[in-house]
This record gives structure tokens, C-alpha cells and sequence, in this order.
């Protein structure tokens, strides 16, 4: 079995995204309170701002622990029959695809992780756990394009090794059945 790991400009583009957030919504919130400090007589501008900054500081903080913690726990398994996918930090889920079940290898890159030469692949099956999205997402391989290539062919690979297994399989019992009907043939034409 194969493991593979997401590149660290995963974590970048995570912690990038969410300060981007947290600073946006500092600034935007100082404004508000600028300008509402502006129409009105009220004091305490400085106040509102340390408060603010109390609440918001320390959030993004752990918020960017948490990616740090996050981005350790995800693991990808590649077998000849399935892919695994490992992650959480507090709920640790594990989920297993088998690749027979797997109907679509889907790539997507949006505009920051093409800046980053990162993609992401959505692993879909029919209908294997009832919901909608994929069942799979895999981020952060720098090379994911062959990576989804690689997972296409062990899907191919695995389904055709299915059928030709079925008709050999269909064919083997059909000659059995044919056997075991001249086997009666001989015994009824024996006792005559």
C-alpha cells in the first residue's frame, strides 16, 4: 500500500485564505464602528476596537493552530483494491473506497490553487454511501493530474479484472451444467 501526503502549500493556501478572512473582517468591523462613532456622539471607540480585537485576535489564532493540527492528520492509502483517506484532528475519520464501486475521477483547481500549483480530486462512487457529493476528496498533490490518472487506471484495471473473473466464472459453470446433463444422459441411456 502506498501513503501519500498533501504538500505543505496546502497548509499555506488554508492559513493564507482564513487570515485573509480574519483581517477583512477586523478592518471591516473597525470601519463600521468608525463610522458609527463618526454620526454619533458616543465614546468609547478605543474600547470597541480592544474589544474586538480580544474576540477576533485570539480566534484566528487557534483557527490557525487547528490548520497546522489538520493538515498533519490527513493521509492518503493507495492498495491495488482501494484508496483510504485519514483525517480529523478531534473525530479522526477514516473512509475506504473500493475501486469497484468508484464511477468518476474528477479534477478541480480553482484560481488560489492553481496559483499554488495544487489541485484537488473528487473520488465519486454510485451511490455507496447515499449522499451526493464525492465520497472522496483528496487535496494537496502537487502532481494531481497523474495522480488522478493513476487512480483512473486502477479503477479500469480493477473492473476489467472483475468481468473477465464473471465470464470465466459463467463460462466455467455453464460447463459444469453441460457435464453434469451428459452425465445423466449416459446414466438414464446406461440403464435401458
Amino acid at each position: 500500500m502506498e501513503e501519500y501526503y498533501p504538500d505543505a502549500k496546502l497548509k499555506t493556501v488554508w492559513q493564507t485564505i482564513w487570515g485573509l478572512c480574519f483581517f477583512i473582517l477586523y478592518i471591516l468591523l473597525v470601519v463600521i464602528l468608525l463610522i458609527f462613532y463618526a454620526v454619533t456622539t458616543e465614546k468609547g471607540l478605543l474600547i470597541a476596537v480592544i474589544l474586538i480585537s480580544i474576540v477576533e485576535i485570539p480566534t484566528a489564532v487557534l483557527i490557525w493552530l487547528w490548520i497546522s493540527s489538520y493538515f498533519k492528520s490527513i493521509k492518503y492509502m493507495v492498495s491495488d483494491d482501494f484508496i483510504r483517506i485519514q483525517k480529523g484532528v478531534f473525530w479522526k475519520r477514516l473512509s475506504t473506497i473500493p475501486f469497484e464501486k468508484v464511477q468518476n475521477v474528477e479534477i478541480h483547481q480553482g484560481p488560489i490553487e492553481r496559483s499554488f500549483g495544487l489541485g484537488k480530486i473528487l473520488v465519486h462512487t454510485a451511490g455507496y454511501s447515499g449522499q451526493m457529493t464525492a465520497e472522496g476528496i483528496i487535496r494537496g498533490i502537487i502532481d494531481f493530474q497523474k495522480f488522478a490518472a493513476a487512480l483512473t487506471d486502477k479503477v479500469k484495471l480493477k473492473i476489467s479484472s472483475e468481468l473477465v473473473g464473471e465470464k470465466e466464472t459463467d463460462f466455467v459453470s455453464i460447463l459444469e451444467s453441460i457435464r453434469n446433463e451428459l452425465i445423466d444422459i449416459k446414466r438414464i441411456l446406461s440403464q435401458r
